[in-house]
């Protein structure tokens, strides 16, 4: 009789424990665009996730992003492509370049799968993830994380003033042949995207994505050796489009990455002197493996821009 008489008032306290622990663990999801990014050992680990907005087995790679972009010397990067069906095409995250980015390490067999599909993970331009494997993700990681072959050497970079990048390209880490040239890319993204999705596999959800790249363009050439150049950019635009700079010099688009390196937005005034702006607490949904929508493939295509 006691038990009945109890067993209402525990069932209201455990639910109350459940909710208000899960909001409190949902609230630890912000935006930490406070420039704060910083490089312990000189070596920046960089994660490129190709993915898109029409993609429910998406959803689970996206969160793993989000996670790793706060983690100390990650370069973490959302490539939305722009193949696969009609929503793709007309997906405003969908980036022309990251679509070659993805065909680029297809082409030079660094991607370690025979299919194009999303979500796919390169990390490092070295190691691939593919959607069967994200399961793996984090035994890749630790993988190159503790790789003293592929890793990258730090590209310092700084404003010189607001609409000035200051790009300081370090000595090759490693031997390299003097008459090898690389190329210099400098990749713009933004901190934090939200969309709204009408039709196809995820219509009818709010997603959040992260770090999404937004434009992506060849700036220089690079020999091994120490070089600093200047190049002029946008100023910033602050709130929802704030982001920052990201530098990865490889040989060809879609090969190893030998350096790399990250800025957040030069601090605008009026943001630097105000109050943080409440900020939209959401992070891409912990959703599991959705075996209703296997990844997309898509068939071959062919742009002078993979070289």
């Amino acid at each position: 009789m006691i038990f009945r008489k109890i067993f209402p008032v525990l069932s209201l306290f455990f639910l109350l424990t459940a909710v208000l622990g899960g909001a409190s663990a949902w609230a630890q999801y912000k935006d930490d665009t406070d420039g704060s990014w910083k490089n312990d050992d000189g070596s920046p680990l960089v994660v490129e996730l190709f993915t898109s907005t029409n993609c429910s087995a998406c959803m689970p790679a996206d969160r793993l992003l989000y996670d790793i972009s706060k983690e100390k010397n990650i370069i973490a990067l959302g490539c939305h492509i722009n193949y696969w069906d009609e929503q793709t095409l007309t997906d405003p995250t969908g980036l022309e370049e990251c679509t070659y980015r993805q065909w680029a390490y297809r082409s030079s067999g660094m991607m370690g799968s025979a299919k194009i599909r999303v979500p796919h993970f390169m990390i490092n331009g070295v190691y691939g993830v593919d959607s069967s494997q994200t399961r793996q993700f984090f035994n890749r990681l630790a993988v190159a994380k503790g790789s003293e072959i592929h890793k990258p050497a730090l590209v310092f970079m700084e404003w010189a003033d607001q609409d000035t990048l200051s790009i300081n390209m370090p000595n090759a880490n490693r031997k390299i042949d003097d008459r090898d040239s690389f190329s210099v890319w400098l990749i713009r993204y933004q901190d934090y995207m939200i969309q709204k999705v009408d039709t196809g596999q995820t219509a009818g959800r709010v997603l959040r994505f992260s770090n999404v790249v937004r434009e992506a363009k060849h700036i220089a050439k690079w020999h091994g050796k120490q070089r600093s150049i200047a190049v002029d950019v946008d100023k910033p635009k602050g709130g929802h489009e704030r982001g920052g700079y990201v530098v990865i010099i490889h040989q060809i688009n879609g090969s190893e990455i030998i350096a790399a390196g990250k800025v957040p937005d030069y601090k605008i005034a009026d943001e630097a002197a105000a109050p943080a702006a409440a900020k939209p607490a959401i992070a891409p949904p912990a959703t599991p493996d959705d075996r209703t929508h296997p990844p997309a493939e898509v068939p071959p295509i062919t742009s002078p821009l993979l070289q």
